[in-house]
């Protein structure tokens, strides 16, 4: 299995209709973003974008500006944690990536429709 620049990505809770397709993945099967999406960096940008303004918006003025703007940088690193849901993503943020430890980890949901630039292999979402 491929991985891009060598990072494995947490994806689990697939929907049953993705566990009966030609990749037929069971709970806590590891992908990279090259298993899910055909141009990898295209996801990347997008979920860095999608994440950055969703977290804006959820902190409001109180928001650790840089933390912020460094923990959804789009890198793979930053996004190493993901959850396929029925409705597209789940990104994982870890506590300290993206705003201080009381905050907690961050979750941020990402719709489908918001990746299709990135052109995600759809069979996953059972679609």
């Amino acid at each position: 299995m491929s991985h891009a620049a060598g990072e494995d990505h947490r994806v689990n809770k697939l929907g049953k209709a993705a566990q009966h397709n030609a990749h037929a993945l069971g709970d806590l099967e590891r992908l990279g973003l090259v298993d899910l999406f055909e141009t990898p960096e295209t996801a990347l940008n997008l979920m860095s974008a999608w994440s950055r303004q969703e977290l804006a918006r959820r902190f409001g003025a109180g928001r650790p500006a840089q933390m912020l703007k460094d923990g959804t940088e789009p890198l793979v690193e930053n996004f190493s944690s993901l959850t396929l849901t029925p409705e597209g993503i789940c990104i994982n943020f870890q506590p300290y990536q993206v705003a201080p430890w009381a905050a907690g980890v961050q979750k941020v949901n990402m719709p489908l429709e918001e990746l299709l630039q990135a052109r995600p292999l759809l069979a996953l979402w059972g679609r």
